[in-house]
């Protein structure tokens, strides 16, 4: 397995470390790196597990730099610059961010991360950063520089999550201590084997990347889709509006082809507008099962027409 994730990401075995899921890694490196003197940064919000380690399970003084909703969350890499100056042991750096979706581009990342102070180790987690687009992870970068760490995990992009399968990506130099103290079967055999082929299948994740980034306008659709049904009274399940109701609807789309309403397509016994069939008390074993129990009357007497169907079921 590491000798694939090193022959695709372009860098040597020796800067690939295993684990069995990104959990697995901070939890491991962040304790072998860092004690109750360590001062770390991270961006506000991002992933929780950072703060959780690095608060609750170190115990070291961490910092934030708040991203804005009103700026869409963007991370202001003035401000990231000047904060990778001020002597931190650690600075995390999640990208694209989680939940934010705010990503930083390759090339801007590269350029700010070349000054940071040798002192200061840049974990940069790459979870999503498939999503971002082709050559947009900085492993390679990560393989030659002194103090960045790429954190990788398998479970999002590559649909792993069960499997627990990631990896770090840096110099050799930074991952020998952590070497040491890494399990030998980290990674299960069956997830060593998952991994392997998705990533020997990488136009099959492409076609799926491509999904994932039209889901947003997907969403779009299916909102304008359903306000426009409730201001019309058209049920989505049902039918579509009329065509005449599409004119100039760009934002929604084409219209949908008419669909069988679901109660029917579930095989559900309902009448022609899909409401359920209330059968008629005193009905037999027949009726019932073409129709379903009795749910009209009082509970008490539902309760003594089931049991008199029991008993006639054993008549």
């Amino acid at each position: 397995m590491i000798e694939t994730i090193a022959r695709v990401r372009g860098v040597n075995s020796e800067n690939i470390l295993p684990g069995g899921g990104s959990s697995d890694l901070i939890f491991r490196s962040l304790r072998h790196w860092l004690g109750p003197e360590s001062h770390a940064l991270i961006l506000d919000p991002t992933y929780g597990e950072y703060a959780h380690v690095l608060e609750r399970v170190v115990g070291c003084t961490v910092d934030r730099l708040p991203l804005s909703r009103r700026d869409h969350y963007a991370v202001d890499l003035d401000r990231l610059a000047a904060a990778l100056r001020d002597g931190y042991d650690l600075v995390v750096l999640v990208n694209p961010n989680s939940p934010t979706g705010a990503h930083l581009p390759r090339e801007a990342l590269e350029s700010l991360l070349t000054g940071v102070p040798a002192m200061t180790r840049v974990w940069v987690d790459e979870t999503y950063v498939e999503y971002a687009g082709p050559g947009e992870s900085l492993e390679r970068f990560a393989a030659r520089s002194e103090n960045v760490v790429v954190c990788k995990s398998m479970s999002k992009v590559y649909a792993l999550s069960g499997a627990r399968v990631a990896y770090l990506c840096a110099g050799a130099h930074q991952l020998e201590a952590l070497r040491a103290i890494t399990p030998p079967w980290v990674v299960s055999l069956p997830a060593q084997l998952a991994a392997v082929r998705a990533l020997q299948d990488p136009d099959y994740y492409a076609a799926r990347y491509a999904e994932t980034k039209n889901l947003p306008r997907e969403v779009r659709r299916a909102t304008c889709l359903a306000r426009r049904a409730s201001r019309t009274g058209h049920s989505q399940f049902h039918s579509r509006p009329p065509a005449h109701e599409w004119a100039g609807r760009r934002d929604c789309g084409p219209p949908l082809p008419d669909a069988k309403p679901v109660p029917a397509r579930c095989g559900f016994d309902g009448d022609a507008n899909g409401n359920p069939r209330r059968a008629h008390r005193g009905q037999g074993r027949g009726d019932e099962r073409a129709h379903g129990p009795d749910i009209s009357g009082s509970v008490e007497e539902r309760d003594l027409n089931r049991r008199k169907q029991r008993e006639q079921r054993f008549d």
